[in-house]
């Protein structure tokens, strides 16, 4: 068997502040914080990344956090999956 050449690229994650929002709730803040929220980087940095993006926002205030982060769960559900039920009998 010959070998191949592969050209191997990352997802890269890291998090940026993005500001103070006052707000009823985590998910209006979070909202207000997408109205204003961008993403850029150096110069330097450019080169090497492509297509920078928010995959997701968490607010905090008080000991409460609030992420607009799906989980696997969600993400599943939406594809159709119905979680077991707790408790089910043997």
């Amino acid at each position: 068997m010959s070998k191949k050449t592969f050209s191997v690229s990352a997802a890269v994650v890291g998090s940026k502040w993005i500001g103070d929002y006052e707000a009823e709730t985590g998910e209006e803040a979070i909202q207000k914080a997408y109205e204003h929220a961008h993403v850029s980087l150096c110069h330097a940095c450019a080169s090497q990344c492509e297509d920078p993006s928010i995959e997701h926002m968490t607010a905090e205030c008080d000991g409460e956090v609030v992420t607009d982060e799906e989980t696997w769960q969600d993400r599943a559900r939406a594809a159709g999956w119905t979680p077991p039920k707790k408790g089910r009998k043997k």
